[in-house]
């Protein structure tokens, strides 16, 4: 759920599932934490976001247009190298 306006969901989901909303990213947001601190040393907005960004955005850009069909062979690496460069960008102390 880490694609969609979570808190909007949770705002307009029946009550009784609202809880399970609002927290079912915890586990990813940790997650992403700890491999934003291996890899920067800190979580900092910015680096959090870097990571986010790396791991998880720019990765489903580049294949939700082969959702239900046949993937090429050329995505993992150019995912790799397009995330590589992004999480590049926290290493700029300007």
């Amino acid at each position: 759920m880490t694609l969609f306006r979570q808190s909007r969901l949770a705002e307009t989901a029946p009550t009784n599932c609202r809880r399970e909303i609002e927290t079912v990213n915890e586990v990813i947001h940790q997650r992403l934490r700890e491999l934003t601190v291996a890899r920067f040393g800190n979580d900092t907005t910015r680096h959090l976001t870097l990571v986010k960004v790396a791991a998880i955005d720019s990765p489903y850009g580049m294949l939700r247009t082969y959702v239900w069909a046949e993937i090429p062979e050329w995505p993992p690496k150019v995912i790799e190298a397009a995330s590589a460069a992004i999480l590049a960008l926290g290493d700029d102390t300007s």
